[in-house]
């Protein structure tokens, strides 16, 4: 059966809801391959591999609806729903021959929709198209709730099955406006000191502070935490997040600054986001200065936690020291 006798089929199916060709749009703007995925369960509709075959390379892939959706974001949203299945072949063909840069009117564009939804048995793309749609992508593209591709990558990486590759994650963040802020106040920055443990993302040193060296470290999202508050409260105990990134962080802020951050963390401590902990290595691991304003919260005990950490720090640091020259006597010995 030649292409030709696939489109009658298809039209046939589709005649009852007004189409008679492929190009032509509804009254919600859709042509006939957005309304096959949206209403392919619904209509009952029964289309083989060569049908969806014939759709696809019959069909203009750049044509949108009412809400600027075309078809490759009808297609990352409603395949899941209707159990519509396609092909490697297909799905490379969608997408090199969509515009990427095409946002909805909610402001969604392919990219944010395949890291939300690729872990669908309807969709799953591989590493190599996901790296076609990374780079032919706009980053600096937002949805109307402030999020960018970067974002949604940090918080549904290994939840949607992306697991983006080490230079995936180099590509992104370099060609990323790390300043971007979404509706909650939070950049990317923020979420990647969050979920970097949680999420398994496991960036390496040099992408952390390539993080750091690209954001705007004085940023605030809406509850008043910066990147220095949010990386002391999920990075404290952290191997690779080390000394030399805590003061990178602490470097743009005055002294005047540094009180209010100070005060800000007393505060959410005593609404019990922060712990004694937090603002004890504030004080002694960065060298906060102790004044007048933040002396009374220094009580006798909380002297004693100090040089309780200062202690264990350098018990600490002559174990490290032990081992390191333990270590060299070994390879000096070829043990």
């Amino acid at each position: 059966m030649n292409a030709e006798n696939f489109k009658h089929e298809i039209l046939l199916q589709l005649k009852i809801y007004g189409f008679e060709d492929f190009e032509q749009q509804n009254k919600n703007g859709e042509n006939a391959f957005m309304f096959c995925i949206l209403n392919y369960k619904e209509k009952n509709l029964h289309f083989s591999t060569n049908h969806w075959d014939c759709l696809i390379k019959n069909t203009n892939l750049k044509q949108t609806n009412h809400n600027h959706w075309n078809t490759l974001l009808y297609a990352l949203n409603y395949t899941r729903l209707n159990d519509v299945i396609f092909t490697k072949k297909q799905w490379d063909y969608i997408i090199k021959n969509s515009d990427l840069k095409q946002q909805a009117s909610n402001g969604w564009n392919a990219l944010m929709f395949t890291i939300l939804y690729n872990k669908s048995k309807s969709i799953q793309l591989n590493k190599k198209q996901i790296n076609y749609l990374i780079k032919n992508s706009n980053l600096l593209q937002q949805n109307k709730t402030g999020f960018n591709a970067l974002m949604y990558a940090l918080v549904y990486n290994q939840e949607e099955n992306i697991q983006l590759s080490s230079k995936q994650w180099d590509y992104l963040i370099e060609n990323s406006d790390l300043s971007q802020q979404n509706h909650l106040g939070n950049n990317a920055l923020f979420m990647a000191f969050v979920y970097n443990q949680s999420k398994d993302l496991n960036f390496s040193i040099n992408q952390l502070e390539k993080f750091i060296e690209k954001s705007d470290l004085k940023q605030e999202n809406n509850i008043g935490w910066n990147a220095l508050i949010t990386a002391i409260k999920y990075h404290l105990n952290e191997i690779q997040f080390n000394k030399n990134h805590f003061q990178k962080l602490v470097e743009p802020f005055t002294p005047k600054e540094k009180e209010k951050i100070f005060q800000k963390m007393v505060n959410e401590y005593y609404n019990n986001n922060l712990s004694e902990e937090n603002i004890l290595f504030l004080l002694y691991d960065l060298q906060f200065p102790i004044n007048e304003k933040n002396k009374n919260w220094l009580t006798e005990n909380r002297y004693d936690k100090i040089l309780q950490m200062i202690e264990k720090r350098d018990i600490l640091l002559q174990l490290n020291q032990d081992l390191t020259k333990y270590s060299n006597i070994q390879k000096a010995l070829k043990i």
